[in-house]
């Protein structure tokens, strides 16, 4: 028996059997189309934002650009971080939207991928992020992408004040430390007493606090340098004034950085670039009836092809299998 023949007997009786195909393919059409009307509708809300450029308010209004793919893929981490999901769950009350038993151990993994399903964000090619939330309900939909929009800035506050304010502590202990040191060595040096005499360091010292006078640009501890280098100079003096004079630039040094700091923490935040807030669709996005029905055909006629043809062949199949 050639293939040819084989294969025209297999048509004949798909052919004879298109009745049958056409009644398996239907009750699938009919079992997808309950199934579909019977699963709860799924709808959508999108926002788009932008991300800055930067954290410092005086960067951004000197140069308004939007951010670099950089900025927007750590914008997404944060949409997407723990401090976020935090929120959202407990705003929105979701474990009781998933129908969630928190007596249950696997509860926090289902929340968790329930939540990761229903609320995604993506950097498009214009390094917008978009914020996308489909829920059973449209209303929800868009007043959880606008809840995450608002408050993505509060989690960037947080992290970002939470860095400045520890460096802002570092800073200011530092502080505290060289203050103490400049103190010791300018009391060492009101009260260093010495043979009086007449040394080029002593006048080169004099004069450029005579200088520093003159200028306006005395330091706290100069007049008392300069009565001490007059009343009472001696190399033990002279090193302890040049051991002041590091410590005193170390101390500004540190003045100067924290300067920076508390005035970036008296600066407004900069909040991201708000393109697009998401508004309510009642179109649903799921379940698709057409779609499901189109799978319902192929799988209709996929069973009952393979049925149909299976059964044909069985008794050829049956005697390859016990020869």
């Amino acid at each position: 028996m050639n293939e040819s023949y084989i294969n025209t007997q297999i048509i004949k009786s798909l052919f004879k059997s298109r009745y049958k195909i056409i009644g398996i393919t239907m009750v699938f059409c009919g079992l997808s189309a309950i199934i579909t009307l019977l699963t709860p509708k799924k709808y959508s809300a999108e926002g788009v934002v932008y991300p800055t450029s930067s954290n410092n308010i005086n960067e951004v209004t000197a140069n308004p650009e939007f951010g670099f793919e950089l900025q927007a893929d750590k914008l997404i981490q944060l949409f997407d971080s723990q401090e976020m999901q935090s929120k959202i769950i407990t705003q929105y009350n979701l474990v009781d939207y998933y129908e969630l038993d928190s007596s249950s151990i696997d509860w926090k993994h289902k929340l968790n991928k329930y939540y990761r399903r229903d609320f995604t964000f993506s950097r498009t090619k214009y390094l917008s992020i978009v914020v996308n939330a489909t829920t059973k309900d449209p209303y929800l939909s868009a007043n959880i992408v606008n809840t995450m929009i608002s408050y993505v800035d509060t989690v960037r506050q947080n992290i970002f004040f939470e860095n400045v304010l520890s460096l802002k502590a570092s800073l200011y202990k530092q502080v505290t430390i060289h203050q103490k040191n400049v103190d010791s060595l300018l009391k060492a040096i009101n009260e260093n007493i010495g043979k009086e005499t007449k040394s080029p360091l002593a006048e080169s010292n004099l004069n450029k606090i005579n200088f520093a006078k003159q200028t306006g640009k005395m330091n706290t501890g100069d007049a008392v340098i300069a009565n001490a280098i007059i009343n009472n100079y001696s190399i033990e003096l002279e090193n302890t004034i040049n051991e002041y004079k590091l410590a005193l630039g170390q101390l500004n040094l540190y003045k100067t950085e924290l300067a920076k700091v508390q005035k970036t923490l008296s600066l407004p935040f900069p909040s991201i670039y708000k393109v697009k807030m998401a508004e309510v669709d009642l179109k649903k996005v799921s379940p698709s009836l057409f779609i499901n029905l189109v799978y319902a055909i192929l799988a209709g006629l996929l069973f009952s092809i393979t049925y149909i043809t299976i059964k044909h062949n069985w008794s050829r199949i049956k005697a390859s299998l016990t020869e």
